[in-house]
C-alpha cells in the first residue's frame, strides 16, 4: 500500500479502455475483468500520469468540476484503483 506521498500513475500495462458517453470503461485482459469509472473516478484515473501528486490532482477536479473534492475521497479511490491493479505509485 502505498504512503499517498508518491505520485499515482495509470497501469495501462494490462489494461484497454475506451471513454463512453457517461463511463470510461477499462478491460483487464490478464484477469478478464471490466470496470466502469463514473466521470469522477475517470478523471482523476486519466490525470494519474505520474507527474501529479494528490493535491494537484484535487487542485485540476476543483478547476474541472467547480467544486472540492475532499482529499481522503481522492485517497480513497486511489486506494481501489490500486488495490484493482489499475494504478501504480511513483516517487
Amino acid at each position: 500500500m502505498s504512503t499517498f506521498l508518491e505520485n499515482p500513475f495509470r497501469n495501462e500495462e494490462k489494461v484497454v479502455w475506451r471513454q463512453g458517453r457517461e463511463v470510461l470503461v477499462i478491460y483487464d485482459y490478464h484477469q478478464g475483468s471490466v470496470y466502469h469509472l463514473n466521470s469522477l473516478a475517470a478523471c482523476i484515473w486519466q490525470i494519474c500520469d505520474g507527474s501529479h501528486s494528490i493535491t494537484e490532482i484535487g487542485e485540476i477536479l476543483k478547476k474541472k468540476f467547480n467544486k472540492t473534492c475532499p482529499i481522503a475521497d481522492i485517497c480513497h479511490l486511489l486506494e481501489e484503483l490500486s488495490e484493482l491493479a489499475l494504478i501504480r505509485w511513483k516517487d
